[in-house]
Parts: C-alpha cells; sequence; structure tokens
C-alpha cells in the first residue's frame, strides 16, 4: 500500500459503488471551492448580479413572497427556543 495521500483517495474512490458517486463528487466539489481564493467565489457570486432582470414584476413578487415565508419558517424554530430561554 502506497503512502501517497491522492493514490489512497483514488483507492477507496474505486470502492464507491456507482450510485453514490454523485452526491461524493458534490462533497468534493463543495470543498475545492472552500479552498479557493475569495476573489475567485465573488466573481462566481456576481454571475448571478442579473439573474432576476428577466423576472416579470409578478413572477419577482411571488419570488420574494416565497423567500419571506422560507426565512420565517427556518428561523420559527430558533424564536420558540429564545423566548423559552428567557
Amino acid at each position: 500500500m502506497t503512502d501517497d495521500p491522492k493514490q489512497k483517495v483514488v483507492n477507496e474512490l474505486e470502492q464507491i459503488p456507482q450510485d453514490k458517486l454523485p452526491e461524493l463528487y458534490e462533497l468534493i466539489h463543495q470543498y475545492r471551492l472552500g479552498l479557493e481564493p475569495h476573489e475567485g467565489r465573488r466573481a462566481q457570486i456576481l454571475q448571478l448580479a442579473g439573474s432576476w432582470e428577466a423576472m416579470t414584476d409578478e413572477e419577482f413578487r411571488v419570488f420574494v413572497e416565497e423567500i419571506t415565508e422560507r426565512r420565517s419558517t427556518a428561523f420559527a424554530g430558533r424564536r420558540a427556543d429564545e423566548s423559552r430561554a428567557s
């Protein structure tokens, strides 16, 4: 067995079932992106800056309502926990 970390990773990858590879790819890809300098990530984020321009006013209104509802739902448990702790 080799001590080369890259070869160890390759050996492990060969043992992963084919149907699990997309999940593993996503994990590795996100990890690698986290290692990139922030400037590269900034450019990637800015690519989305004009994404809403093609939306109609109605589509944008529905989008904002949905985001507001999701945030409210996501943080509802935290608010309940905070009020009980007070």
